[in-house]
Formats: structure tokens, sequence, C-alpha cells
């Protein structure tokens, strides 16, 4: 989906559960197959491109309801060269998606929760979500996707793309760290290209990495 104007923009939706052919599965933390000597305390994260546009915006609130299918999503500034801006970041929240507060207490059908989505570290496309300890239910969780088009794609900086960094891409995931200083964590990720999605059972800071 392209944005008509430099702001994010919440709206009802529908979402199709088909997987097309080339969607790759990435396993979870306990299976994963890195084959590089870091720790999951530091994964290389993406960068953008030379020459990508800025942010629209750095942040966007909306209300999410129980009860009410609800998106988000952040964008890149339109190029001079193109009509619509391009995407960087959709949330979505299920009807019965929102599980509790921060505080434990149960949320009720109707009841709604103001959310705010942040790129805190524009430098490594690290996304804050707030309010923290909001939790998910498991069965129906929200829906992060990281659309990586204005991305460096090459990887490995060493000045040209080729299939180094083609394994590197295939090999990314999307993280997640629960507070600065802790471990970053790779989840569970469904990747097609330069997509990368993932369920979302609590907010904490997620990033693209490898």
């Amino acid at each position: 989906m392209r944005a008509k104007a430099f702001v994010a923009v919440a709206t009802i939706f529908t979402l199709g559960s088909c997987r097309s052919p080339d969607e790759v599965v990435r396993p979870t933390e306990l299976s994963l197959q890195r084959g590089r000597s870091e720790s999951l305390a530091d994964p290389t994260f993406f960068t953008n491109a030379p020459g990508a546009p800025a942010f629209a915006a750095q942040s966007v609130t909306f209300w999410a309801v129980k009860g009410s299918d609800r998106e988000v999503s952040l964008f890149y500034q339109k190029r001079p060269d193109r009509s619509d801006s391009t995407e960087f970041v959709r949330f979505r929240v299920r009807r019965r998606s929102l599980l509790s507060r921060p505080d434990g207490s149960p949320i009720a059908n109707g009841d709604s929760v103001q959310i705010t989505l942040s790129i805190s570290d524009p430098s490594q496309l690290i996304v804050d979500f707030q309010p923290a300890g909001l939790t998910f239910n498991p069965s129906r969780p929200a829906e992060l996707e990281f659309k990586m088009d204005e991305c460096d794609l090459d990887l490995n900086h060493d000045g040209v793309v080729d299939h180094v960094d083609q394994v590197l891409l295939q090999s990314s995931q999307v993280f997640r760290q629960e507070a600065i200083g802790l471990p970053w964590v790779p989840t569970s990720t469904v990747q097609s290209s330069v997509d990368f999605k993932a369920k979302v059972d609590g907010f904490t800071r997620y990033a693209v990495a490898y």
C-alpha cells in the first residue's frame, strides 16, 4: 500500500491468510542456524541506502480498539520522481488481539489503548513500541511488517551487491529487544523479497537484522 501524504495513517483493514510461494519462514531462536560468530546480543542491523529519502515522520500514534481491526504505517518522504511515498513499517492490530494493559488488567471488548510507534534509532532502523508492557492474545497476535525497499542491500558493505549479500538477506529476521541493554532475540519471521513479517505478542523494540 502506498501513502497519499507524508503522514502515517491508521485504517480499518482485512488481511488474507494465504502465503505466496516466494515467502520464506525463518525459524525461531531455538532452531536458528546463524553461521556467524557474533552473539545474539549484537546482530547486524539493516541501514538505509545512500540517497534514501528521510522519514516523513519518525513516530505515529493511534488508538487500538478491542473489537476492531486497525492498521498504522510509517513512511519515507516521497521521492521527486515517484507519485507515492515508500512505506517502511506497517503494524496491524486484529479485533481480538488486545489482551491486557501494562498493569496486567484485562482489556474488555470496546476498550481502547493508545499506541505509539517511534523510530528510536534511524541509523539502525530500530522501532520502539509503547506502552511498554501491553500484551496481545497469543492466539490472535498483532502483526508487524518491515518493508526494506529503501535499505542498503550491500549488507556486508564491500561496495558491491552480490551473492554474499543475497545469503545474508536470506538469513535476516525480525529481532526484538525487551529493553535497552538486553540481548536482541530473533523472532519467527516470514520473508518475501525484502519484506519481513512477524507476530507481536508484547511491546518492545524491533528491527531487521542478520
